[in-house]
């Protein structure tokens, strides 16, 4: 299931969020969505039958997006990985990009090339 992604404002999320640490992975995905805004207004989530999410799939470039704070443990990589499989099974997009604190080793889901991209170069690429 797809669903349009509405949010995107980091003020709001500092104002109302609940919890006793900070909310930097909340933050960071507002931030990733903050800048995708910039280039397009059609954004999307996808949502799995089997409960996993992706946070941004963009149709016109048929682009996954997942973002995440640290990709250094194990079960956050294969979270992260399991989700793009679910998507990619049923979009068939031509890219994956998973948007983390470092840049990382590229790989590749079912033929599609997934990037690991440090989240604060790729917002301020050209």
């Amino acid at each position: 299931m797809i669903r349009e992604q509405h949010d995107g404002h980091t003020g709001l999320v500092n104002k109302v969020g609940f919890g006793f640490s900070p909310n930097t992975s909340k933050l960071l995905e507002n931030l990733v969505f903050l800048t995708i805004r910039r280039t397009t207004q059609d954004i999307y989530y996808f949502s799995s039958p089997g409960g996993y999410e992706v946070d941004f799939y963009l149709p016109e470039t048929r682009q996954l997006i997942q973002v995440t704070q640290n990709l250094s443990n194990t079960p956050t990589l294969e979270r992260e990985v399991r989700a793009l499989q679910d998507a990619i099974q049923v979009l068939k997009p031509k890219g994956a990009l998973i948007l983390t604190d470092a840049n990382g080793k590229d790989l590749q889901i079912d033929g599609v090339p997934v990037h690991i991209r440090s989240a604060a170069e790729w917002m301020l690429r050209p």
